[in-house]
């Protein structure tokens, strides 16, 4: 008995060592907002802070300290900046920071948007006055399931960066589809014709194989709107969009069949790849 109970505290500690981060509590008690999440809060007691999620669907309401359906919620207008970081690869701090001025918000942002939702992120508005549905379906009318307006939109919440503001929004929207038509031809393929059945594992860089580990029964070849491939660049891009490089390796297919097909182009639209500027740096 003694023992099981030792061993039920032993997992109790190691659950709570798991879920505590670097947040600084405000207050010694009390809840407070992930400051890069919406559907996670922090627990502060004795002034130590323990990460937790809200239910599905839902974001934390930091006035009420409750989750709440996201329409009831405000978030986004204030979640600070998350900078994609390869800790582990063997770059100059020059190249580190040129990467970190790509400020992006979490991927949860984008689950909300929807075509004329008044608590869109401000990008998203604008993009909605220059680009609307109707032109949309008109400009791509052999689009893909993931190729949707509605996956368009929820794919620009998190990179405040692009069409912020009207001026710049046209040129920054043609030069995108200019390169989602070469990959894609017109949003119609949504992933690449040639070898599928080439793995593109990097399996000969330590650095990659340590940070960017294949799945075994998974392949990376090019999907969604910029035909993204390579682990590599599934990691990468998950590390970006859900803080996990996992999250992509294991689950690849998600750039061929949702938002994450758009998402992807533009994530490598805004990344700077040094000594080469982004291509939003070149557009705007």
């Amino acid at each position: 008995c003694k023992v099981m109970h030792l061993l039920f505290r032993t997992i109790l500690v190691l659950n709570l060592l798991a879920s505590a981060v670097s947040f600084e509590c405000g207050h010694r008690f009390g809840l407070f907002r992930n400051p890069y999440d919406c559907t996670s809060f922090y627990q502060c007691d004795e002034w130590w802070a323990i990460k937790k999620n809200c239910s599905s669907g839902t974001w934390f309401d930091e006035e009420g300290h409750i989750c709440n359906w996201p329409e009831y919620v405000k978030c986004w207008e204030e979640l600070e900046c998350m900078y994609y970081d390869q800790e582990a690869a063997p770059i100059s701090e020059d190249v580190r920071s040129q990467r970190q001025s790509t400020c992006m918000f979490n991927h949860v942002v984008a689950e909300s948007v929807e075509p004329g939702r008044k608590k869109n992120p401000l990008n998203v508005k604008i993009v909605e006055e220059i680009l609307t549905e109707e032109i949309f379906i008109k400009a791509f009318p052999n689009a893909n399931a993931p190729y949707t307006y509605t996956n368009f939109l929820k794919a620009l919440a998190p990179f405040p960066s692009v069409c912020k503001t009207e001026i710049h929004c046209k040129q920054e929207l043609a030069t995108m589809f200019a390169h989602f038509q070469q990959e894609t031809d017109g949003l119609f393929y949504t992933t690449e014709q040639g070898n599928r059945f080439d793995r593109y594992c990097q399996a000969s860089i330590n650095w990659v194989v340590k940070t960017y580990p294949c799945i075994p029964t998974k392949r990376y070849y090019g999907r969604g709107s910029r035909q993204l491939q390579w682990n590599h660049n599934y990691g990468a891009f998950s590390q970006a969009m859900y803080g996990d490089p996992k999250k992509l390796l294991d689950e690849p297919e998600l750039l061929a069949t949702t938002w994450l097909s758009f998402a992807s182009g533009i994530w490598y639209f805004v990344t700077p790849q040094p000594p080469k500027p982004s291509m939003l740096d070149i557009v705007t």
